[in-house]
């Protein structure tokens, strides 16, 4: 299975301990699947403020939430990529729809 590797600025992902994902990860995963922030929120079964809160920084959620975010993007065919304790990326596999195509259910 191919897969596409895209990296992430790695300083501003450091200071999410290891393996959670980071506020950048979230965004680059829902931005190759073609997801809204509404779209993540119901397929990941979080708030929406959750999500938008995550993603720019406001507030961590809690591990539950971070969990059922992390999920969502595997069970679409992206996978967060992590070197050691930092946040490093995603990557996607051929499941996964690419930008513009992960529509919505």
């Amino acid at each position: 299975m191919a897969t596409e590797k895209y990296d992430l600025d790695r300083k501003s992902c450091a200071r999410y301990p290891v393996h959670m994902i980071s506020p950048e990860q979230c965004r680059a995963a829902r931005a190759w699947l073609g997801w809204p922030q509404p779209e993540l929120a119901k397929r990941a079964k979080v708030g929406l403020s959750t999500v938008r809160d995550f993603e720019t920084g406001t507030r961590t959620p809690i591990q539950n939430n971070r969990e059922a975010i992390q999920r969502a993007f595997e069970t679409a065919g992206v996978r967060l990529v992590f070197s050691g304790e930092q946040a490093i990326g995603i990557e996607t596999s051929a499941r996964a729809a690419g930008p513009g195509v992960g529509g919505t259910s």
